[in-house]
């Protein structure tokens, strides 16, 4: 069973990779709106970039580059599976 596991993830990395093929994403890094009304905003960073927000664009708005949120996400959905798959294994075979 454990040598069919990498198998089994790899068949469905590749699935979901072929599913979101069609999704158009802009992972280019995005500079900061440099003058909202009334504010200068910070510069941004490989991590971070600041928009225009609020009612009327007065604020300068904190925003994560699209490469940071999306390894946020897929780190912790490696999280998770880990926990599942570790207390499946620990429930099926903890008995031998």
């Amino acid at each position: 069973m454990t040598s069919r596991l990498p198998l089994i993830s790899l068949a469905l990395f590749a699935a979901f990779l072929g599913s979101q093929a069609e999704v158009d994403l802009d992972l280019s890094l995005r500079d900061s709106t440099p003058i909202c009304v009334g504010k200068i905003c910070d510069s941004s960073s490989a991590f971070h970039y600041y928009t225009c927000c609020g009612t009327i664009a007065n604020e300068c708005c904190f925003r994560l580059q699209s490469w940071v949120i999306i390894t946020l996400i897929v780190c912790g959905i490696l999280f998770v599976a880990s926990l599942v798959i570790g207390l499946v294994k620990c429930i099926c075979c903890c008995d031998r």
